[in-house]
Parts: structure tokens; sequence; C-alpha cells
């Protein structure tokens, strides 16, 4: 950012725009550590150069007795710890009290005693508590009174026991025995002293009464607890189920029995998978279940049982892992067309599964299970849906168009197909690289294949759909007539005494007026690239887009009868700079960001010290990565997203990665339906793209911050203009700075409110992004212009990383 030195220019200059490169180290200044420890043994202070780090900071410890020392911070709150260090400063020492944590039995006696540091939850580590059978219950460790919480204070914790009533009498063998298999492992312990087992079987059911007459509500409430932690209920005969085996359990009318009831139909030979295909095909008179129906394995005791609502079949599985059989023939069903179906499984509260049998019709499954059984529900239904009808915008007002009309001028437009000037200035004494003119050519002209990942033109070709198709007229380097600390003596307006100097000199070579195409009288954009190695802290190497008018600069009004406005300012040795890609011939990334400027549009992460804004890092106009995001490209007039307002909608878009025409690949919900009646996008709403780790993203998949897995991601911007907004001023209300209140926002799925964020690696990631289920954004975001965005997103279809559309179900209130 340009560092100005008198108040009125920093105003003016309050809205500078920067590259995101933050790489720079200069290693040769040595600056002092004083050590504070608060009340700790003393640490003499310290001699380091900038290549002093945190860890190495660690190093240095204190004791105090009574504390546990928490390392070292730059600030007495102990908010920040050591990141570069460009001054000598004082770090002081973070301490947390020991508290001791005293553990006993329910008798009192002490079981062990513990130290705990303030704010962490003890842990006991001692053998586990025991209390003595006392003749008709024996006692389980249950957990510690009170509950474990974060120590702030000495403590005392006190076992508690589940009791248990030991009755053992119980013969499984009367149970198994009438049913031919160990039924008795798959349903809970009977514990009963006082019992009988009447055997009414015939010769097509089996019929077995249980009869504790010794149970009280107590054991009946806790066998019932038991049953439904261990069984599936099946709602068609109000039962239990133990594979086709149906069980119940009721007070006998007048008597203090409980009695366990145990049906089956008997028949000659083992219900197969095929006998359940035939009763589907005769239930829904469609005759290719066996076409669309693949065969779950390893059941065995299958039982059907039919209501108005359906078919439910019950099985026993073979082995001891049921969440594993049922994910594996999900996956079976949607190889063979199977979907999630969202309105069906919020109507059911469970994971629905839709087959289309014809447009109208469609047959459907939900599979619950236990450890050692499942269930499937089948059933058909009309599935003609009905929803409420898209839109496509099509923005009519760039940010660029905007500021023609406001101002009757504007920076580099959007949409054209038009040549650029970039004139390379040699600074005396810091002479280009021999090759400079290939890089510089590779870097601005290059294809994807030659630069080894983007030039300048091809991402800007690729990222507008081919509606911005620049071509660079690179001109041969100008020598500066004075070395680099002339122009360092200027500061931040060193930068335009050597532009004075080289289109001044150059005039006699070069038409300026080739250089305005929207006939504003202003050159569109100049790019210089200066030969100095970019150097954060000291001006004026760095890498800036400018407004001429504010400086020396301002002179150049009538160069071929036209005045330079915008401008970009940037290191020939930003180019080198590596990205992760083995193949890199040069690196364009810092050029593509700064050009995003020059095209009218902000910095999307935060001037102050935060690591990570409120997109995460995840935007060319964050962190120089991946491509531009979703609002970027509305505002340059590039994307026609689908429009919702209110409803329900079932839409299916393209990944937003491999998009060719800006079109079908996002979905706008504004906050006020008539919004976009104006024909622009300077307003609030909400944008959703489907993201997939390819195209533009591709060469930043090693970054931490763009995700190597594809996901829905939601953005919440607001683009209202600033009433009183100047040229290369404030255009936009809403900026992202500080931590709330943001022009543009990524609102994040898992809702933990990771970014933006004073904590370190707080960037945008996979839980980041919406990737099965659904998303409801009532609950935890608000519109800026107020109340709760009532959005909800479900995705209805599978998601890969190569996926080219995804259909998603969203509800707005």
């Amino acid at each position: 950012m340009k560092k100005i030195l008198s108040i009125i220019t920093i105003l003016l200059l309050s809205i500078i725009l920067t590259s995101c490169d933050l790489s720079f180290i200069d290693y040769q200044r040595t600056y002092e550590i004083t050590f504070e420890t608060n009340g700790g043994t003393s640490i003499n202070h310290i001699y380091v150069d900038q290549t002093f780090s945190a860890e190495d900071l660690a190093l240095y410890e204190t004791t105090k007795d009574g504390y546990v020392f928490d390392g070292w911070y730059i600030d007495q709150t102990f908010e920040h710890t050591l990141g570069d260090i460009k001054e000598s400063l004082t770090v002081y020492a973070k301490w947390l009290e020991l508290f001791t944590i005293t553990w006993v039995n329910e008798d009192d006696s002490v079981l062990a005693t513990s130290q705990v540091v303030e704010g962490e939850t003890p842990v006991y580590e001692g053998t586990i508590p025991t209390k003595s059978y006392d003749g008709t219950y024996s006692y389980t460790f249950d957990t510690w009174s009170p509950s474990l919480v974060a120590a702030t204070e000495d403590q005392t914790y006190r076992a508690t026991f589940t009791q248990t009533y030991d009755i053992t009498s119980f013969d499984d063998a009367e149970i198994d025995d009438v049913f031919g298999f160990n039924l008795s492992d798959y349903i809970p312990v009977i514990k009963t002293h006082n019992y009988e087992v009447i055997d009414a079987s015939t010769s097509s059911a089996y019929f077995l009464y249980i009869n504790m007459n010794d149970w009280t509500q107590t054991e009946a409430d806790l066998y019932e607890t038991e049953l439904n932690s261990l069984l599936l209920y099946n709602s068609s005969n109000e039962s239990w189920m133990v594979g086709n085996i149906s069980l119940s359990l009721d007070l006998l009318f007048t008597s203090s029995t409980y009695q366990m009831v145990l049906t089956a139909s008997k028949t000659e030979t083992e219900t197969t998978w095929l006998d359940v295909i035939d009763l589907l095909d005769r239930t829904f008179t469609y005759d290719s279940f066996l076409d669309i129906l693949t065969t779950m394995q390893n059941l065995s005791h299958i039982g059907m049982f039919e209501d108005n609502n359906g078919i439910s079949i019950t099985a026993l599985t073979d082995f001891y892992n049921s969440q594993s059989a049922v994910d594996s023939y999900i996956s079976a069903l949607n190889n063979l067309g199977w979907y999630y179906h969202s309105a069906q499984s919020s109507l059911y509260g469970e994971d629905v599964y839709i087959y289309d049998i014809t447009e109208t019709t469609a047959a459907a499954v939900y599979i619950t299970y236990t450890q050692t059984q499942v269930q499937l529900h089948f059933w058909v239904f009309d599935n003609t849906t009905t929803t409420d009808e898209l839109t496509t915008f099509v923005n009519q007002k760039s940010i660029t168009t905007f500021e023609e009309v406001k101002f009757g001028k504007s920076g580099l437009p959007s949409v054209g197909t038009y040549h650029v000037l970039l004139i390379p200035i040699e600074i005396k004494g810091s002479p280009f690289p021999a090759d400079y003119m290939t890089k510089l050519e590779l870097a601005f002209n290059g294809d994807a294949a030659s630069t080894g990942w983007q030039s300048v033109s091809s991402f800007y070709k690729a990222s507008s759909f081919g509606d911005l198709d620049i071509t660079f007229d690179i001109q041969m380097k100008f020598t500066t007539t004075y070395d680099k600390s002339y122009y360092e003596g200027y500061g931040t307006d060193g930068d335009q005494y050597a532009m004075v100097e080289a289109i001044n000199a150059l005039n006699p070579t070069i038409d300026y007026s080739d250089y305005d195409y929207n006939n504003d009288g202003v050159i569109d954009s100049i790019y210089f690239i200066y030969s100095v190695q970019y150097d954060y802290d000291t001006d004026p190497w760095w890498a800036w887009v400018f407004d001429a008018s504010y400086g020396v600069a301002d002179s150049i009004n009538n160069v071929d009868g036209k005045s330079l406005e915008y401008y970009m300012w940037a290191s020939y040795y930003f180019l080198l700079d590596p990205i992760g890609l083995n193949n890199l011939n040069a690196n364009a990334e810092t050029y593509i960001h700064e050009t995003g400027h020059l095209l009218g549009y902000i910095d999307l992460y935060p001037y102050e010290t935060y690591t990570y804004g409120p997109v995460g890092g995840f935007d060319m106009m964050d962190w120089n990565v991946g491509d531009h995001g979703p609002a970027n490209k509305l505002l340059f007039g590039w994307l026609e997203p689908l429009v919702a307002t209110s409803g329900s909608y079932t839409i299916t878009i393209d990944s937003y990665a491999t998009d060719t025409d800006g079109k079908n690949s996002v979905i706008l919900i504004p906050y006020n339906s008539n919004d976009l009646a104006d024909g622009d996008a300077f307003d609030e709403y909400l944008l959703i793209m489907f993201y997939t780790p390819q195209g533009l993203y591709d060469g930043h998949l090693s970054l931490s911050y763009v995700p190597d897995n594809a996901g829905i991601i939601v953005y919440h911007v607001d683009a209202r203009l600033y009433s009183r907004s100047t040229f290369w001023g404030d255009y936009f209300q809403y900026n992202n700075e500080g931590l709330s209140d943001f022009f543009t926002e990524i609102l994040e799925a898992d809702k933990n409110d990771t970014f933006p964020s004073t904590r370190s690696r707080d960037y945008f990631s996979d839980s980041d992004m919406l990737r099965s289920g659904t998303l409801d954004l009532s609950t935890d975001y608000s519109w800026h212009q107020g109340g709760a965005i009532n959005v909800s997103i479900e995705v209805a279809s599978a998601i890969t990383n190569t996926s080219p559309t995804v259909t998603l179900v969203i509800n707005i209130g």
C-alpha cells in the first residue's frame, strides 16, 4: 500500500489498492527484544534479525511458582504473538495458574489428586472407581459430580454409579430352541427371577409369550430403552424387529405382569431377495424392480411387511457392520440411477433416494439399520414437482461503466478487445536481466502452456468468458537518469518521478491516443514494470495501482491529446515468484491482481493485521489465487447469474471453475426482489456457486486456502454505492476491513466463524463449503439492511471433484 506523508494525501489515498504478495523479508536489520516476565525468572534482552521467528522465541523460557508458562506475546492483552520483526520490541510472558483437583469415591475416600492448568478441563487418570455388589444390585462407574469443567479454582469431583438389577436366572435356550437360531444374541438380556415361557406356535406361525412376573414399571422402561437402542421399530405392525420376527412388550390387563410377544411367519423356505423383488413388483404394478435394485448381500431372516405407506423389508445381516453394508448399497443404487431427493428426505426425516420410473412417477427408498440388522422402506409417489420460475440477470452497468456515467471517464474497461501499453523502466544501476523481454512477453501475453499457468492476457480471457481480450504492447525499456536512491528519496511518490521521465522521453515514439479505447480523454491505463527487486519496507519498490492526478504525474495531461489517470507500478521480479508448480516459467498473479484494481475492484483482504479477511484468502483479489469470485465477475459485467427471489427452486448449475460462458453457474438471491430492476448489481444479495478444483484454480491447489475438494460456496455481497463517491474514491458503502459488515464475505457452511480472525491459519477450507445435506442460513446470518437471511440450500445430487454440474434445492422464505 502506498505510504503518504501528509494528512491530506492520506485522506485522498484511503482506497489505495495493493498486491497480496507478502513474501519479502529484509535480512540485514538487527532488532532488540526485551523480555517482561511478569513475575517469572528474569531473562536478559537479546538482539535478532528479521529471520527470528516465533519458534525461536519459544526457546526462551521462564518459570514461576504455582503457574505454567503459556508463551510470549507482543502486547499485555496477550492477543498477538510474534510475527515478522520490523522493529525492536518488548515481549510479555503469559502465565496460567495451577489448581488442585481432588477425585473421591462415593464414600468420600480420596482416589487421586492432580494439578491442572487454568482454563483446562481436568482428566482423571487413576483406576476406574468401583462400588461393591449389595446382593440386589451391581454397580458400574457412571460419571463425576459435578460435571467436569475448565478449571478456575481448586475443585473436588465425586464418583457416581449406575445400578443394575442383577437377575441372571432367565434361560436363553427357551427362546433360541423355539426359533432355531440364537435369537437371544440379537435382543437385550432378559433379567427376571420369576417368569414363564409359553410356546403357542402353530404350523404356519411362531407365537412365543414370555411373562415377567417380577417386573415393575422401572424394569419395563429400562428394557424398552434397550430395545430402542438395539433394534429397529416397524411402525406398520407397531413392534420391534429382529429380522423377520416381531417383538412387542405390554403390561397384561388387570395384572402386574409384563408380557413380551415374539411372532413370525413359518415358511417352507427362507425368504430371499427375489421374494422381495416379487412383492415390490406386485405391490407397485411395476415389473422391473429386478433391473433397478441391486441385491443386498449377506441377509438372513428376511421379513416383508405391507401397509398403506408401502413395503418394509427387515433382515439380519451376517456380519457386525451394517453401516458398511448400507453405504455400499447406496453407492450401488447411485450407479443404477437412484439419487438423493431432498423434499422426500425432509418429509420422512431420513435420507431418501429415488428412481424415476416415468416422467411423473418415482420409486423411493430409505434405509435404517442397527449394528446387526437393516430395514428398507419402499414406496412409489407422484414426482411431479412445481418450482418457482428462474430468471437470468444481465448486468447493464459494470464498475467502469458506472465511472463513465458518473465522472465522464473510467479506468481500464472490463469488456472489450484492445491493446494496453506496458513500459519497462530500468532504474539506473539496477539493470533488467538479459532475457527480460522474453519473460515479460510470457507473463503478459503468453498462453497457459508456455507460462506454466496463465499470463495476464490468457487469465482475463478465460476468467471473463472471452469478454475481456487484452494484448499488451510491450515497449523497449526506458533507462532512468537517476539511480534507485534518488526515487527512494521521494518515498511513495518516487514511482511518479520515474514515470514522468519515461512518458515524456517516449512521447516521440508512442501514440498515446491509441490507448484510449472508450474515448473519454484518459489513457485507459499504463503498466510500468521497474527493474529493482521489490521490497515492502522501502518505497517505492512495491506493487500498486494508483491515480496519476495525485502527484507529479498530474503533469501528464496532454500527451497526444490524452491525460494519464490509472496506472500500475510493479517490480519485474514478481514474475519470478514460485506458486508451487514445477513447470512455471513466468508468474503473472501479482499483475493479474493489480489488473483487477485497474478494472475498478477493491482488495478483498483487510489492510489491518488480520491474517485472513472475510473470504479467507480464496480469491484473486484476496491472496492472489485462483480465479475472480462471482461478485468480481458480476461487477465486471461478465456473469449472467440465475435469479431466485422467493419460494422453492430445484436448480442444476454448472461448475464455476469449468464454466465457459458465464451463464447457469451462479445463483443470485437479492435482499429485495425489486433491487435488480434498475439493471445494475450495486445492491445487497447472495451469490451461490459450485466450486470444483479445476480451471484457473488448479495452479494454486498446493495452497491451504484453495480447497482440493468440490463444494457449494455462498457469498454475501453488499455492493451498494456510496452516494458521495468521487473518481478513484470510495465507490462502495462497505469494504472488507475489520471483523464485520463486509463488502464481500463467504458464509461459512460449518458456521464456526474462523475468518476473518486475528488467529493464524484461519483460512477458507473444505468445511466452509456445503458438500452434502442442508445449509440453513437463517439461524446465523443476517442482511445488512435488516432481518435474518431466510434461505436454505440442499445438495440434491452427488458431488465429485470433476462433477460438471450439481443440483440444489433452494428455499427462500
